[in-house]
């Protein structure tokens, strides 16, 4: 048996183990993924999904612990919008149940690292989040006791500090369902579901919110999305209408109402999503089991389209692909997400079925979906 010198097996070894980090390297290529939360009543979880580009299908990966807790599907689904959010790099997520908020780092291949432990909401049972740069606002929830709030922090590489004198506290039953700032992020909007109000704050340069203007009557605002072209140009998802509205919104805060839409087979319309032209958006109903959509004139205003049937299976929050080619809405009852491809066509709502994939750790309480792609940097 030959033998060779010590320094050589040494080398050997080395260069075999810088191979395979090559390698490792190599198949860890970057792509796209869709992420949701499980929020079961216990461990929050985080559902990773990659996506086939080519097919717009998705291919369960893992999930990853919040460090937080869940909250029954009855006291959080149906009073949500963007609990899971993303700047393409980190991820933040809320967990109800623990009254505070966790964030991910996401790699290229969609694999998430949780940065620190949660951290505090700043109220009782956060339901939605708005980031823009490093201001990040929560809508806590509340209770019988405690009254419902906005609450303002700085995050800076993912670790979050609360913003000094930010909390703007609401009234106690209002539930507070959607907050999101416009694009340039002058401004944050919010939705009060049970007040029936959508109301318009101003962001002052420390990141203070001062309360410029609001429309009330709005029978369970709920969803709300800005146009990705205008800041002028808001939507509403009216559950009790049921229906659809569309918000006209200055520069310095002031709102108004555009028109509505009531569209009595949507039964109950809460969540929205619009393309990246802001020529089309999607409003989805759970009761229904439908996803309808709009047109969007010049001046913001909608005109349904049609509506695409999910069978029934409650289809609550929705994201497009950053392609625009694919749609993603969460089943609640079915514990899935289904996969939709865009046709360009008028009728059956412009969609067309393609699969629907399980979400493990939970029971029809899944919550926030976000989709994420590293070669769209």
């Amino acid at each position: 048996m030959k033998h060779y010198p010590v320094t050589f097996v040494v080398l050997l070894t080395l260069g075999f183990a810088i191979v395979t980090e090559q390698i490792t390297a190599q198949t860890a290529e970057k792509g796209a993924f869709v992420y949701t939360i499980a929020n079961p009543s216990g461990p929050n979880v985080i559902d990773a999904y990659r996506q086939d580009r080519a097919s717009g299908k998705l291919t369960f990966l893992a999930g990853y612990k919040t460090g937080g807790l869940g909250l029954p599907s009855a006291a959080v689904i149906g009073t949500e919008q963007h609990p899971l959010i993303t700047d393409g790099h980190l991820l933040y997520a809320v967990n109800p149940g623990s009254n505070d908020i966790s964030v991910f780092r996401i790699h290229d291949d969609g694999t998430l690292q949780l940065i620190n432990r949660p951290f505090p909401s700043g109220g009782i049972a956060p339901v939605s989040l708005a980031l823009h740069d490093h201001l990040l606002y929560a809508a806590n929830l509340g209770d019988n006791t405690t009254p419902p709030n906005y609450s303002g922090f700085t995050v800076y590489d993912g670790l979050i500090q609360p913003l000094p004198a930010s909390t703007v506290t609401l009234n106690i039953g209002d539930a507070p369902s959607d907050i999101l700032f416009n694009k340039q992020g002058t401004l944050l909007v919010g939705a009060r579901f049970a007040a029936n109000t959508v109301d318009v704050f101003k962001v002052d340069g420390d990141g203070l919110l001062s309360h410029t203007g609001e429309v009330g009557n709005q029978p369970g605002a709920l969803g709300l999305a800005f146009s990705p072209v205008s800041d002028q140009q808001l939507f509403g998802a009216i559950t009790n209408l049921p229906g659809a509205a569309a918000f006209s919104i200055s520069p310095s805060g002031s709102i108004s109402l555009v028109n509505t839409i009531t569209d009595t087979q949507s039964i109950d319309p809460c969540w929205e999503v619009i393309e990246s032209t802001g020529n089309r958006g999607w409003f989805v109903a759970p009761a229904a089991g439908t996803i309808t959509l709009y047109s969007i004139d010049q001046n913001g205003a909608l005109a349904r389209v049609s509506a695409h049937n999910t069978l029934g299976v409650a289809p609550t929050e929705v994201v497009l692909s950053s392609s625009g080619k694919f749609m993603y809405v969460i089943d609640v009852f079915s514990n899935a997400i289904e996969s939709l491809g865009l046709t360009g066509q008028q009728s059956n709502g412009g969609l067309a079925s393609i699969e629907t994939v399980n979400v493990p750790d939970t029971t029809n309480s899944i919550i926030g979906i976000v989709f994420v792609d590293f070669d769209e940097e």
